[in-house]
């Protein structure tokens, strides 16, 4: 099982849709897929459809709580928790795959876990459960660096950033760096780069040119790898409503862009599974 854990700190640079989108084209190729929302906000669960009710005791912070009672009532062993009592089986457009809910109640998770001395391992003692149970992990964070993103990286084994090409998406981006290096040295010696997913690239945005030679030049230095650019398509606003995608990707013409993009994020998946 591989875990990616998809970051940026900066909000809007893509990780929901690259989440959801790598995890319908990875089912698509009959991958066993868990996609898990560890954002607050909930813009994951939101857009596969999915209200607090319908995900109440089903979603992640429910999950957290019973980890967290179960360390506590046990200073000698790790909590033990069956994810796959909590994943919804949900349905993207024509594909199928599991993944875990989120909700505001994450924000009082998050306060709890700042007390715990281990707290930072706690996402990858509930994960533990499916190692065998899932091919692919996908983790969907928060535009933050605080616990639950620290949760996240500490759990996974690949990382995967969406970048705006803006002066704000390459500063948080350099930032980011910062923060895979302390848990990679603190905590996850075995964390690497999956690479970086520019996003919303215009072709004629001479200023998204230039951030993207920038961006080049700092991953070259940094020895991460660099991904096509995802354009800015109507496919990515439109595959959130009712419309087929399928349908949508036939009829939008950047749409085999986007997905030549994202077939390369998909490759080099498949290379480390």
């Amino acid at each position: 099982m591989v875990v990616i854990s998809i970051s940026n700190q900066k909000g809007g640079t893509g990780k929901t849709t690259t989440t959801i989108f790598l995890s319908y084209l990875l089912a698509q190729k009959n991958y066993k897929v868990l996609a898990i929302d560890t954002d607050p906000q909930a813009s994951l669960t939101k857009v596969l459809g999915y209200t607090p009710r319908d995900v109440e005791g089903k979603d992640l912070s429910t999950i957290y709580e019973e980890a967290v009672k179960q360390y506590e009532s046990n200073i000698e062993g790790y909590p033990e928790i069956n994810v796959k009592e909590y994943a919804i089986r949900t349905k993207f457009h024509d594909t199928e795959f599991d993944f875990l809910a989120s909700s505001l109640r994450l924000n009082d998770i998050a306060n709890r876990l700042k007390e715990l001395v281990e707290s930072q391992f706690m996402l990858k003692w509930i994960l533990d459960s499916v190692r065998s149970e899932y091919d692919i992990i996908l983790i969907d964070n928060p535009p933050s660096t605080g616990i639950l993103v620290v949760n996240s990286l500490v759990s996974a084994d690949y990382v995967l950033a969406p970048v705006e090409l803006t002066p704000l998406g390459l500063s948080g981006f350099t930032d980011l760096i910062g923060v895979v290096s302390r848990v990679k040295r603190s905590y996850n010696r075995e964390l690497k780069w999956l690479g970086v997913l520019p996003t919303k690239f215009e072709k004629k945005n001479r200023d998204m040119k230039y951030y993207y030679t920038e961006l080049k030049q700092l991953l070259e230095k940094a020895g991460i790898r660099l991904f096509n650019p995802v354009p800015k398509s109507v496919l990515i606003s439109r595959m959130f409503r009712d419309e087929y995608l399928p349908d949508i990707i036939k009829n939008v013409k950047t749409a085999n862009e986007v997905l030549k993009s994202y077939e390369m994020v998909i490759n080099a998946i498949v290379e480390v599974v």
